[in-house]
């Protein structure tokens, strides 16, 4: 895989916003699929935006997104400036 790039969920399940992307807000998916990668990159401000890999939206990447009540967004509708699709990382132990 190319630097920045993760899958959610580490092999053989892919927990987190898979299909969220692409509009369908589902949260999980039970394997591992292509829909499961995305490019990780830290902004200037400290927070990190996720692009799917395999999804894009007339020529544009499309970035995980929340909206203010935490239900995932389409995917046509995010950019990478919005603050809707910045997060924090955080440690998990």
């Amino acid at each position: 895989d190319p630097a920045g790039c993760r899958g959610c969920g580490g092999g053989e399940r892919c927990r987190g916003w898979t299909g969220a992307e692409a509009g369908r807000g589902r949260l999980g998916s039970k394997e591992f699929s292509p829909n499961c990668k995305f490019t990780e990159r830290i902004e200037e401000n400290g927070y990190n935006t996720y692009a799917s890999l395999r999804w894009r939206h007339r020529g544009r990447p499309m970035f995980l997104s929340l909206n203010s009540k935490g239900r995932p967004q389409r995917g046509g509708k995010t950019r990478r400036q919005h603050l809707s699709t910045h997060f924090l990382p955080m440690l998990v132990s």
